[in-house]
């Protein structure tokens, strides 16, 4: 009779201690597998976050290296006009009016492809068109230049001027275009920042107050198991 109570006491320990066990690894994987999930999903966010900052930091790097370039170009051609009387000289400010040219449209060029990457459809428009006009502008400095290079050695200040007058107005409007784009990413970049900020300090908040409720499940739920375990036990 012992011996009978005693084997079923021991089976109903058993029972009990596997439901115990059962309920404790359920809780275990549920957790953990929501931690990593919450880790893999933090970071996801982050990398992502940070990759687009650092795009948009780039993209504003590259738009106020357009700018300088640009007022560079600009101030070779001046150059051109007003120092360029000797041929050495001339050829000199030539040479280096073309080269900042290159560089701006390379830098354009940069700069359309990282807003490209970051899928920004607004500013892709607006560089393409400022692309275009750089391109135009372009066309009226070549033959600007060619009446230049007529008039090298009788050039007079006067016709310098005029010369000069014939670009000015291009140059300002695409100057002030370049010094717009590079000023609204550059804010934009400010702003994704911040706002990967906020967004960082929401999912933190929102994950600590998942993994607080489904811990406080999980306690609920292995007392429960326990208590069950200790009725069976007693009875």
């Amino acid at each position: 009779m012992n011996t009978s109570a005693s084997r079923l006491r021991a089976s109903v320990l058993r029972s009990a201690l596997m439901s115990v066990s059962s309920t404790l690894v359920g809780v275990l994987v549920v957790v953990g597998v929501l931690s990593l999930f919450s880790i893999w999903s933090v970071n996801r966010a982050w990398n992502r976050g940070i990759a687009e900052t650092e795009g948009l930091r780039e993209a504003a790097r590259l738009g106020t290296q357009a700018q300088v370039e640009f007022k560079i170009q600009v101030q070779e051609w001046k150059n051109i006009l007003l120092r360029g009387a000797e041929a050495q000289e001339l050829s000199h400010y030539q040479a280096a009016f073309h080269s900042r040219r290159e560089r701006v449209d390379a830098v354009l060029k940069q700069l359309a492809g990282e807003i490209s990457a970051l899928a920004l459809p607004g500013h892709a428009r607006e560089l393409y068109s400022l692309r275009q006009d750089f391109e135009a502008l372009g066309a009226v400095y070549d033959q600007a230049l060619v009446e230049v290079l007529a008039e090298r050695d009788h050039l007079p200040l006067a016709e310098a001027g005029r010369i000069d007058r014939e670009v000015r107005g291009i140059d300002r409007a695409l100057e002030k275009r370049l010094d717009a784009l590079g000023d609204t990413l550059s804010d934009l970049a400010v702003t994704r920042r911040s706002a990967l900020t906020v967004e960082m300090r929401n999912r933190y908040d929102t994950l600590r107050t998942t993994l607080l409720t489904v811990l406080t499940a999980a306690l609920l739920i292995v007392g429960l198991a326990l208590f069950s375990a200790l009725r069976k036990l007693r009875d």
